[in-house]
């Protein structure tokens, strides 16, 4: 009996939290859409902020984290004529270009949204203004099943690159990947001259 009274004791004292910790969800919610970088910082800060960017990062909501994509395609024998690769197994490199604070964000939603991705996508470069990760797919096949989910993952992006190197079965699907990417300007790169 005073052992079940001495919990209920503990049980209803109040845990103090910070004035920041004691808002709503959605209203912390709205800080992280605003200052996306601070993701990091306020996950290490407590449990009940980490939830909170946790929670964040399931939601559906899209804020543009990745300022550039680059498609590079290429094929496994990279055989080179006429400025197109001819092989046996073409496939296709996405490269996210994510601004520096935000990459942490960029993480935990690809972990939170597509997991089975996770593991394939590298780390490649980090730059004052962005940290760049790309993601191989191995077949065209495998590139076109993946990419609708992955676009509405990475939301808006500014601009797109694509490569030169393909043949026109490779830029035709490419054609189609480009035409799901919400982006305001486009490059597709042509044959440097030697």
């Amino acid at each position: 009996g005073d052992q079940l009274v001495s919990n209920l004791a503990e049980c209803s004292i109040e845990k103090k939290f910070s004035p920041f910790e004691s808002l709503p969800p959605e209203c912390a919610w709205k800080i992280i859409e605003y200052a996306p970088e601070s993701a990091g910082d306020l996950r290490l800060t407590s449990s009940v902020l980490r939830t909170r960017v946790d929670e964040y990062a399931r939601q559906n909501k899209i804020i543009p984290l990745c300022e550039e994509l680059g498609i590079d395609p290429g094929s496994d024998t990279d055989l080179f004529e006429g400025g197109c690769v001819y092989g046996d197994r073409a496939w296709i490199k996405a490269q996210f270009f994510v601004r520096s604070g935000c990459s942490i964000l960029f993480t935990l939603r690809l972990r939170r949204k597509l997991p089975h991705l996770t593991k394939r996508i590298t780390f490649e470069a980090f730059f004052i203004r962005n940290v760049i990760f790309s993601l191989k797919f191995d077949s065209l096949p495998e590139a076109e099943r993946e990419w609708e989910r992955l676009v509405d993952y990475i939301g808006p992006v500014k601009h797109v690159t694509v490569g030169y190197y393909m043949t026109n079965t490779t830029k035709a699907v490419i054609r189609k990947l480009v035409e799901k990417v919400q982006h305001k300007t486009i490059t597709w790169e042509t044959r440097p001259v030697y």
